[in-house]
C-alpha cells in the first residue's frame, strides 16, 4: 500500500499492547501521549486538545488532572486506562489489543471487559488475544484457540460449543448413588460445593439418567443440562490445561 494508503487506514485501526508503560513515552506527560494523535490526524483543533484529552480521561475512569502526570506516577491499571484513550482518539473500526487483561485487578479487568462490550455495540470490529477462557466467552463471537503456535479450533463461538454437543448434568440430589456409578450411563462425576457435575458415557441419554434417578428414589432439586465451556473443549482438544491463547 501508498503510504497515503496507510495513512487512511492507521487512522481506521489501533493498538492497545500488553504492557502499558512500555508503549509510553516516559519523559513526556499523558496528556501529551494521548493529545498527539488528536494532532496528528487532525481530530480536533490544536486549541480544543486539552479540552478532549480531559474527555477521554474521564470517558476511561481517569481524573482530568491526570493528563499532567508521567506514566512513573501511575499504577499499572491507570496506565492501561490512558492505552485506551489514547487508542480511541479517532474513534477506530477495528481495535487490536494484545493481553488486557494481563496483570489487572479485578476491578480493572471488569472495567476492561465493560469498554470493550461497549465498543462491540457500536457494531466495530475487536481483535484481542487472552489466556483467559472465562472472558472469551462473555465477549466473544467468533475464536481461534491457538496452542503452540498451531491453530487447534476456530469459529463461531456458539457453533463450537454446540458441536460439542451437551453431555454434561448439573444434578443436585440426595441419593441415587448406585445409579451414578452405572458407567454405562455416567463416565464421571465431579463434586463440587452442594451439587455434583455428571459427564455422561458416549451415547448415554440424559433422560434415561434422569428416570433411573427418579425410580431409584433419589430426591431431585436440581437436572440441568450444562454447555461445555472454552476450558473443557480445549483440555479435550490437547489433553492439557490451557496455555493457549483464545484469538477473538
Amino acid at each position: 500500500l501508498s503510504e497515503r494508503a496507510l495513512a487512511g487506514l492507521r487512522a481506521r485501526m489501533q493498538m492497545v499492547f500488553q504492557d502499558p508503560f512500555a508503549s509510553l513515552n516516559p519523559r513526556r506527560t499523558v496528556g501529551e501521549l494521548v493529545g498527539e494523535p488528536l494532532l496528528l490526524h487532525g481530530v480536533v483543533d490544536p486549541a480544543e486538545i486539552q479540552e478532549r484529552v480531559g474527555e477521554l480521561f474521564e470517558l476511561v475512569g481517569l481524573r482530568r488532572d491526570h493528563a499532567a502526570r508521567f506514566a512513573t506516577q501511575l499504577s499499572g491499571g491507570q496506565q492501561q486506562r490512558v492505552g485506551i484513550a489514547r487508542s480511541l482518539v479517532v474513534d477506530p473500526d477495528i481495535w487490536f489489543l494484545d493481553e488486557p487483561f494481563s496483570g489487572l485487578d479485578p476491578v480493572n479487568v471488569e472495567f476492561m471487559i465493560e469498554v470493550l462490550a461497549e465498543f462491540k455495540k457500536k457494531d466495530k470490529t475487536v481483535i484481542f488475544s487472552t489466556h483467559l477462557m472465562e472472558t472469551a466467552e462473555r465477549l466473544c463471537n467468533d475464536i481461534i484457540l491457538i496452542n503452540k503456535s498451531k491453530k487447534v479450533i476456530g469459529g463461531s463461538l456458539r457453533e463450537i460449543k454446540e458441536s460439542y454437543g451437551h453431555n454434561r448434568i448439573a444434578l443436585r440430589a440426595t441419593g441415587g448413588d448406585p445409579v451414578l456409578d452405572d458407567k454405562t450411563l455416567v463416565a464421571k462425576v465431579i463434586e463440587h460445593a452442594d451439587e455434583k457435575e455428571i459427564e455422561l458415557a458416549d451415547g448415554a441419554d440424559p433422560q434415561e439418567l434422569l428416570t433411573r434417578l427418579i425410580a431409584s428414589g433419589a430426591v431431585i432439586s436440581k437436572f440441568e443440562q450444562v454447555e461445555p465451556s472454552l476450558n473443557d473443549i480445549f483440555i479435550e482438544q490437547v489433553g492439557e490445561r490451557p496455555t493457549a491463547e483464545p484469538i477473538v
